[in-house]
């Protein structure tokens, strides 16, 4: 039996986090257009920044961006946010925390990628493998879930009600960090 459904949605390692998920016992699948009905979840993966235009700001240390996957990402948003949970990955957790009234830190200097300690509510200190240079600052409608104690900011965030999971790190590049990454999917019961 499946654990649900999954369109993990094209922009970066799709493909490893389709496989990630289906290791996991969902029915993961990818594909660019929208899916033709609405998935159980939706992913919106890594890769380059958000345009801080999305989000009312000036550019203050973002670094490369793509008009064109934003204004994507956000169509699906407004055409699921009220079907299907969201589950964001790095650039996709930013987004997602932004959509849901959270704030951004543009450039953390130094936060640039590789295994890194963060503190969960829950679970205890955990290490998990990132690669990104911005920071999320949860919304008043979220709940943080893990925090970067170095650079004081939140590193998973959880809105009950928009079903927004936002998890700053890589759970596709590192085994240890699917773990935990999954460890919270299934604590929050999403």
């Amino acid at each position: 039996m499946t654990k649900g459904t999954v369109w993990v949605v094209p922009g970066y390692m799709e493909n490893a986090i389709v496989q990630m998920f289906n290791r996991e016992g969902y029915q993961a699948f990818t594909h660019r257009g929208y899916a033709n009905e609405a998935p159980d979840y939706i992913v919106l993966t890594g890769g380059c920044d958000v345009n801080p235009k999305v989000y009312g700001e000036k550019n203050q240390g973002s670094m490369y961006w793509n008009d064109a996957r934003d204004a994507y990402e956000l169509s699906i948003w407004e055409r699921f946010k009220d079907q299907s949970t969201f589950l964001g990955i790095c650039r996709g957790a930013q987004l997602l925390n932004i959509l849901n009234g959270g704030e951004m830190i543009q450039d953390l200097p130094s936060h640039h990628g590789g295994e890194r300690m963060i503190v969960t509510k829950d679970f205890g200190d955990v290490y998990t493998e990132e690669c990104h240079h911005q920071g999320m600052v949860v919304g008043s409608d979220g709940e943080s879930l893990a925090f970067d104690p170095v650079d004081k900011n939140d590193e998973v965030i959880w809105y009950p009600k928009s079903k927004s999971f936002c998890f700053q790190a890589h759970p596709e590049y590192w085994p240890e960090t699917a773990k935990v990454f999954f460890k919270f999917i299934n604590w929050l019961g999403v």
